[in-house]
């Protein structure tokens, strides 16, 4: 699926887990894995699987999409 065809409203972001959706942000910030990492006190493979987790839930392609996806739907206010 490609972030420009996707149709629907961010509500894929519920499927998330909350560590998920911490990953997500961080990544839409641009952040490295490795820095995530370190922001999350986990593993840079840990995060690396989050982030495949994430891709495949959202039917994205790769981290370019996904911080797209996070922008495109506003997911900032979504973890309050």
């Amino acid at each position: 699926m490609s972030i420009s065809s996707s149709s629907d409203d961010g509500q894929a972001f519920s499927k998330l887990s909350q560590q998920e959706k911490h990953v997500l942000l961080l990544l839409s910030d641009g952040r490295p894995s490795r820095e995530i990492a370190r922001a999350l006190f986990l593993g840079e493979g840990t995060i690396r699987n989050y982030v495949h987790s994430i891709l495949s839930k959202l039917g994205l392609i790769n981290q370019a999409e996904a911080t797209a996806y996070a922008l495109k739907h506003n997911l900032r206010g979504h973890m309050g």
